[in-house]
């Protein structure tokens, strides 16, 4: 939405769960709709990387499904939730084609598991982890392709690739 609220501002309530206020939109959707946060979080629960904003006041600022109250479980099948929960750092790092993004994450701890180590898991949902001991930044597989393909076809160097993923991320460069 390009027209600040727009029809939304005259709402009270979501138009999916006709409860809280709508206040969110998210600009990665195709047709996105200002929904509640909690309308919000059930959408993208399979979206974990997009990106959201939120109305304040008169404006649209940006801010994260993490903020929101997104925690991806990984490790076990879709929307299911382990026992053995094992808390990944703080500000886990996951770099995608639309920019950085900072993702509360959770690892399983199952004992016997198939997906025991944290850097299996991750490759399990298509994140590539910085280093197998410990991972705290990955970069998903499919900004891995499009940076092999813009290096060999563009000579796009790493350095500028991620610079450009930042710039898409925070504009402003703070």
């Amino acid at each position: 939405r390009l027209d600040g609220q727009g029809s939304y501002s005259q709402l009270d309530q979501c138009p999916q769960c006709n409860k809280s206020k709508p206040t969110i939109q998210c600009i990665d959707c195709c047709n996105p709709s200002m929904l509640c946060s909690s309308c919000t979080l059930e959408k993208h629960l399979d979206l974990p990387l997009h990106q959201i904003e939120r109305w304040r006041k008169d404006c649209f600022q940006q801010t994260s499904l993490k903020e929101i109250g997104l925690n991806l479980q990984l490790g076990h099948m879709k929307h299911e939730c382990c026992a053995r929960r094992v808390p990944g750092c703080k500000d886990f790092t996951v770099i995608h084609i639309n920019g950085i993004h900072t993702v509360s994450v959770d690892f399983c701890g199952c004992q016997g598991g198939l997906m025991a180590d944290h850097w299996a898991q991750l490759l399990w949902a298509h994140w590539f982890p910085a280093t197998p001991l410990d991972p705290q930044t990955c970069a998903t597989f499919e900004v891995l392709r499009i940076f092999h393909t813009l290096n060999l076809q563009g000579h796009t160097s790493g350095y500028n690739f991620y610079k450009a993923l930042e710039f898409m991320t925070d504009p402003t460069g703070l």
